[in-house]
């Protein structure tokens, strides 16, 4: 074990002698000077922890700022976890235009230490926790990301068409929801009536690639003030280790909104613009989050179930409300 004094602070910070080894693994690779003693931690999670997404990520300085970067490293419970995670971000990166692959970040290297498998990102920016800037950098970067929201349902649409995708993608998550005790009468009861307009064919689904776990959090900024850069977005998003490459629409857009805003006058116009750009009816909002719930909960691996069931009723609750309120698609 290591100990280490945290940046700008007298606090001490104990870092694994595996960890050492796999900076000086990754320096040497990459032809970087990493500066072991500038090892910090961003997340430590216990490595009992029962979430396969609970990676150890930590920051490393390097002689060049440029060259500065961000380590993800499996929980040793689940070591395959970070290289499943590199895999599927470069699924999606194959499958997108290049004005979406410009912000699906890729890792600078990716290896195994022993069983646990391990990924080197550049480091960029996160949105800030001061309060003030971090309403200046999500007003300065809303638009884009609705924009890039769009273009990705746009540029990944494709119809539910094979027995397969609709018995795995759909059939058995709605199944799913609509038999679940712990879910309210009301979720189950849409669960079911998207079962009975899928048997009538009055509802046709589509499939767009999903991230999954879209927030403000899985952001990064590629210069924090100003906004500057000829590229025409102004971001990258990580954590792509849940994306679903079909997946359900309007839901990443959904689940971004609660996570920023609780103005549903805000999140209303920002669906109808999804649903005009996307050709899909802002009345399916329903049917697709409780596919999406569904889904989840047939992949739902360690994540708590009451966490589950709550996240899963408080975005139903809101897709129902402003799915009913004047779609004019």
């Amino acid at each position: 074990m290591h100990i280490l004094q945290e940046s700008n602070s007298d606090v001490a910070v104990e870092i694994e002698d595996y960890v050492i080894d796999i900076v000086e693994i990754a320096g040497e690779k990459l032809n970087r000077s990493f500066n072991i003693e500038s090892l910090s931690w961003i997340s430590r999670p216990d490595n009992n922890s029962q979430v396969a997404d609970a990676a150890m990520i930590l920051k490393v300085k390097a002689r060049s700022r440029r060259h500065d970067a961000v380590l993800i490293i499996s929980n040793p419970r689940f070591p395959n976890f970070v290289a499943g995670a590199v895999k599927k971000t470069k699924q999606v990166y194959e499958r997108v235009q290049p004005s979406i692959q410009e912000t699906v970040l890729l890792p600078d290297f990716q290896d195994n230490h022993g069983e646990q498998s391990f990924a080197v990102y550049p480091k960029l920016i996160p949105v800030s926790e001061n309060r003030l800037v971090r309403r200046v950098q999500k007003h300065m970067i809303e638009s884009g990301v609705n924009e890039w929201l769009c273009e990705l349902c746009d540029d990944t649409k494709q119809p539910a068409i094979t027995d397969d995708d609709i018995e795995q993608r759909l059939l058995k998550p709605l199944s799913y929801v609509s038999s679940e005790s712990r879910f309210s009468a009301d979720l189950r009861r849409s669960a079911e009536a998207t079962l009975q307009a899928i048997d009538r064919r009055d509802f046709q689904p589509v499939f767009t690639i999903q991230h999954g776990d879209f927030w403000l959090g899985n952001i990064l900024l590629k210069s924090g003030w100003p906004f500057i850069g000829d590229k025409k977005y102004s971001f990258s998003v990580i954590d792509w280790g849940t994306a679903n490459l079909k997946g359900y629409p309007f839901v990443d857009l959904l689940r971004y909104a609660l996570s920023t805003t609780k103005n549903e006058t805000k999140i209303r116009k920002d669906l109808h613009s999804y649903s005009r750009r996307s050709d899909i009816p802002l009345r399916q909002l329903p049917d697709y989050v409780c596919a999406s719930i569904g889904w989840l909960g047939l992949h739902r691996d360690n994540f708590p179930m009451e966490r589950y069931v709550s996240s899963s009723e408080e975005l139903f609750l809101m897709a129902s409300r402003l799915a009913t309120e004047n779609d004019h698609d």
